[in-house]
């Protein structure tokens, strides 16, 4: 897919965090898990470049996919949970990725 294209990541430990305060505590019968990271593929290869120093090559013709953002507000309103966010987490899974 293009540079321009963004996908909906969460980070592992949120990801858990959630499931065990849903399985147990969830009021509701169905959760949008997400974090609303919407993370380009410009971004991961900008920080890819950078930890290691690759070249890259980009096809024009790759399409652009663009997912929505996830609702999370129950999550948010029932779990008072915050994603964490993308700056926070991006650069470190990276670098663990390519060792």
């Amino acid at each position: 897919t293009s540079l321009q294209s963004k996908k909906n990541y969460i980070l592992i430990n949120d990801l858990v965090y959630l499931l065990k305060l849903i399985g147990p505590y969830g009021k509701k019968n169905f959760y949008n898990i997400g974090s609303n990271n919407l993370i380009s593929n410009s971004e991961i290869l900008n920080k890819l470049v950078e930890i290691t120093n690759c070249s890259i090559r980009i096809d024009d013709n790759a399409q652009t996919i663009l997912e929505p953002e996830i609702d999370i507000s129950n999550l948010i309103d029932e779990f008072e949970f915050k994603p964490s966010h993308k700056n926070i987490w991006l650069d470190n899974t990276l670098k663990k990725l390519v060792k």
